[in-house]
């Protein structure tokens, strides 16, 4: 299984026409996350990994900042 978020351009790479063949198959495209759900996907995260609070609204910039790709 090979995840990639610009296919094409790793298909541009594969000199090998076997490793081509390989690499073209199923696709399966997955949407990006909205702010809100990777807010909520980091605010677990922060409260296990840090030892201090952080504002629900920081996270949601950082969410914002990163267009929806986790």
């Amino acid at each position: 299984m090979v995840i990639v978020h610009q296919p094409e351009a790793l298909l541009s790479r594969a000199e090998d026409d076997h490793v081509h063949q390989r690499l073209v198959g199923q696709e399966l495209e997955l949407t990006r996350y909205s702010t809100t759900e990777l807010a909520d996907i980091l605010e677990p995260r922060v409260r296990h990994g840090l030892h201090a609070d952080v504002d629900r609204a920081y996270l949601e910039s950082i969410a914002d900042h990163v267009g929806g790709v986790a």
